[in-house]
């Protein structure tokens, strides 16, 4: 499939706003349609193949506009705190790690079909790098596990929050969900799983039938439905995650130097060693937390063990566009 002449166009030749803004309406159009009849892990990496073009062009010919993807792609963790800090009733959050633009859809149809009454539906930036702590410092707290039991103090940013992490079964985790208005959730589903299904001979093919099943499930939505009762929900993420197990072997020579910088990640802190490409096949940027060198479009590059089949910390798409989703009962 080829990218249209007129997004090609942008992406070269327009302002690094414009740009963006015609990327995310771009993940939006291929993303959140409905599925209808279809198979849903097949019409998933069927989407995710219709942007593979735009990917290509963002990591070879338009590569420059990583420099600004954190200035014109609003971030989740703002427009969380955004939300947060708004009106004066209960709210909920949800963050499940690692969830990606894939997933909206699943979302949005069992929302509409369990009575919930959905409100801002939208995509927004991951930190850089689109890993866990990054995130977790752009809201104030010095890490995920901090969140345990309602451990994160007072200092961070989501103000009046009772915090919870953990990897408990969804019925589990509502059995502990206080009765307070303000309710701040990070469940490490499916990064987990994410990591778990990396190795060798597995990968997106193992997750997504995994990921359909749970956001199906009649416990996610009694725990979502529990925390809907005098609050609004909003359901979003810390990063995505990346099918590099379908991205093209780096060259032998990229090769090597991919692996010597980042070994079997897809991201660093600090500088690369000196050595130049064009396009690169690494970005370093500065970022709130620090200089990062990003691994840089759908490359891939095999280390002892073999190659990883699902990552996410570099600098594509469904590693840096999260989902954020509202909901409320009806």
């Amino acid at each position: 499939m080829a990218l249209p002449d007129n997004i090609v166009q942008c992406l070269l030749a327009d302002d690094s706003q414009t740009a963006w803004a015609a990327i995310r309406n771009e993940l939006k159009y291929h993303f959140f349609a409905p599925f209808g009849e279809n198979n849903p892990v097949e019409e998933l990496i069927r989407r995710e193949k219709a942007i593979e073009p735009m990917e290509l062009c963002l990591g070879g010919a338009a590569w420059s506009l990583w420099n600004d993807f954190s200035h014109d792609i609003p971030r989740g963790s703002a427009s969380l705190l955004d939300w947060w800090h708004s009106g004066h009733g209960g709210k909920a959050v949800i963050v499940l790690d690692g969830l990606s633009a894939r997933e909206v859809p699943l979302l949005v149809a069992e929302a509409k079909k369990r009575g919930f009454s959905v409100g801002n539906t939208e995509l927004c930036g991951s930190e850089l790098p689109a890993e866990t702590n990054a995130y977790a410092k752009s809201l104030g707290f010095s890490h995920r596990g901090a969140l345990d039991n309602n451990g994160a103090g007072g200092a961070h940013k989501v103000t009046g929050a009772y915090t919870i992490t953990n990897q408990l079964p969804w019925a589990d985790l509502a059995k502990i969900i206080p009765h307070t208005p303000r309710v701040f959730i990070w469940h490490e589903w499916p990064d987990l799983r994410v990591h778990d299904l990396a190795g060798h001979g597995k990968g997106i093919r193992e997750l997504l039938p995994e990921v359909v099943q749970q956001l199906r499930s009649d416990d996610f939505w009694a725990l979502v439905a529990q925390l809907a009762t005098g609050r609004e929900v909003l359901i979003t993420s810390d990063h995505g995650y990346a099918d590099t197990g379908s991205f093209h072997d780096a060259e032998q020579d990229e090769k090597a130097y991919l692996r010597d910088n980042f070994g079997a990640n897809r991201y660093r802190q600090g500088e690369l060693t000196s050595r130049e490409w064009l396009p690169p096949l690494a970005l370093t940027l500065d970022c709130p937390t620090g200089r990062w060198s990003m691994a840089l479009g759908r490359t891939k590059w095999a280390v002892p063990g073999g190659n990883k089949t699902l990552s996410h910390g570099g600098l594509t798409l469904l590693e840096t566009f999260v989902p954020f989703l509202t909901l409320s009962k009806l």
